[in-house]
């Protein structure tokens, strides 16, 4: 206090003291006029703190005042707390400025408040456009319902956030698909001020599932609508996880209870003479390389108790994480009638071939009766000519006679002829 008293105020004041301040207290004393204001003035070991004073004049006889009295408050908590509050804010809106998402501040009512440049790009209205709708005004109508029952929940305290997906009407009149996130602040009393609002544009996104999801229908319309078994298993147990339309079909079982038979489906299923031959592909996929193709023939029973022949193409579909084959897709086309057909053919010419081994043995036997009979029938024959020849030169033989002789040497060469 004795360090005090008797000294001027100015004692407080050091380097950073606002020079304007100072001036406007010695205006203010000078006039006799009462002065409220806030002043940085220094501590006695130089640490600067935040002066809160009022002066007010004691009047004199004079009119002059004949002194002030002075009253001041440490309001260094206050101002660092403002400080801190502005920075806050400073950060707040550089923050909302710049974000790559839209973010904006509504009403409880649905009128936007204040919104960011990337929320005026995306639905393309300038803030002061859209500060003259509200939030409803330019929501898909499919949307408005979900999004209102949302913001009655919130504000009921029934939750405390919440996200959807919505559309936003573009003022160039088509829809904008937004990934919405919703919180409501609330005032001292518990009412509500306002809602945040972050609005992430997903039109890319839901461009890009609409084509995966195209492409899907697509590839299972193939598939599904394919004359052939088309089939996606476990390698390991054999358990369909996938089958077409066609599988069965062709089986005369549902697609339901395929995929119920799980590893019991081959047992179930498939000719005992087969399953070798299934252990054995199962082998050579498992060292299978990426797009490489193998095939097979096997039998299936159908429901009505036959056997059904199929022909099978399969190659790896996915993989584990280290590389070893996990899953196969596979095709299989019926071709029992095919096989049917080759076991038609392969009797007719096993037919075709026993005819054809009982006409060369009749060939043979015929050879040999020809042979028989040649030896049996030119021997006598010869002799026949001999003679003949021998009656023609006697000289005594009547015409009627040489005649004879000549026709029975014709008739006998003519049968000569034909043994030859």
């Amino acid at each position: 206090q004795n360090e005090i008293l008797g000294r001027s105020c100015t004692m407080l004041q050091g380097p950073d003291t606002d020079p304007e301040t100072v001036l406007k207290i010695r205006a203010a004393l000078n006039a006799g006029e009462v002065f409220e204001g806030e002043i940085l003035n220094y501590r006695k070991d130089g640490r600067t703190f935040w002066n809160e004073i009022t002066l007010s004049p004691i009047p004199g006889e004079s009119g002059k005042p004949l002194g002030f009295v002075g009253i001041q408050r440490d309001v260094t908590e206050r101002k660092l707390s403002e400080e801190a509050l502005r920075e806050s804010e400073a950060r707040f809106a550089e923050t909302f400025e710049q974000a790559p998402i839209g973010i904006a501040l509504v009403s409880p009512e649905g009128r936007w408040l204040k919104v960011n440049q990337a929320l005026c790009e995306i639905v393309g209205y300038s803030a002061t456009d859209l500060y003259s709708h509200t939030f409803q005004s330019i929501t898909h109508p499919d949307d408005l319902g979900t999004d209102l029952e949302n913001v009655r929940r919130l504000i009921a305290g029934e939750i405390f956030s919440y996200q959807m997906e919505k559309r936003y009407l573009h003022s160039a009149g088509h829809y904008v698909s937004v990934m919405l996130s919703v919180s409501l602040v609330r005032d001292g009393q518990g009412q509500p001020r306002y809602f945040i609002k972050q609005i992430q544009d997903i039109s890319e996104r839901k461009l890009a599932e609409k084509a995966l999801c195209d492409s899907r229908h697509f590839a299972e319309s193939i598939a599904e609508n394919s004359t052939s078994v088309i089939y996606v298993s476990d390698l390991q147990t054999r358990r369909n996880i996938y089958t077409n339309r066609n599988a069965a079909e062709s089986l005369g079982y549902t697609s339901v209870q395929i995929l119920e038979m799980g590893d019991n489906f081959l047992p179930t299923l498939m000719h005992p003479e087969d399953l070798p031959g299934v252990f054995e592909q199962n082998t050579l996929l498992a060292e299978a390389l990426d797009g490489q193709i193998l095939d097979h023939e096997t039998r299936l029973k159908h429901a009505d108790g036959t056997w059904r022949w199929f022909w099978t193409r399969e190659t790896i579909f996915n993989r584990h994480p280290d590389g070893s084959p996990w899953q196969i897709m596979g095709t299989a086309q019926d071709i029992t009638e095919r096989k049917h057909t080759e076991q038609k053919l392969s009797e007719a010419l096993a037919l075709e071939k026993e005819h054809s081994e009982q006409a060369r043995a009749g060939d043979r036997a015929k050879g040999e009766f020809l042979t028989v009979m040649s030896h049996e029938i030119r021997t006598p024959m010869n002799g026949i000519l001999g003679f003949a020849g021998l009656l023609a030169e006697i000289p005594e033989l009547t015409v009627a006679g040489r005649e004879y002789a000549e026709i029975i040497t014709t008739c006998s060469e003519a049968l000569l002829r034909i043994l030859d």
